[in-house]
């Protein structure tokens, strides 16, 4: 019986020991991965975008630049609102409540 016992208490041990060992090389193998799929995204989108520039009529190079920055100074406004009202306490809310006795 204690056999089995130092059997499993052993397999234990060195299962624990081997995940300790494996960590590391699987965290860098998902780094990799996420690095290169990165990589690949922009690479295609950048490619893609110059591409196509080159062969748009100017007012459509226009359209798309003054569309990108609106759209840029949208998503930061709505960010920066975002940002202040979870800064700031729901007071309305609390005031709304009712209270029954």
């Amino acid at each position: 019986m204690d056999t089995i016992k130092e059997t499993i208490k052993n397999a234990g041990a060195e299962a624990q020991e081997k995940a300790k060992q494996a960590a590391p090389k699987i965290k860098q193998a998902i780094s990799e991965i996420a690095h290169d799929a990165a990589y690949c995204g922009s690479y295609g989108a950048t490619f893609l975008g110059t591409l196509a520039a080159e062969f748009l009529p100017e007012t459509i190079k226009s359209g798309l630049s003054e569309g990108s920055q609106a759209g840029k100074n949208a998503a930061q406004r709505t960010a920066e609102s975002l940002r202040k009202k979870k800064s700031e306490p729901d007071c309305e809310k609390a005031s709304d409540s009712e209270i029954t006795i």
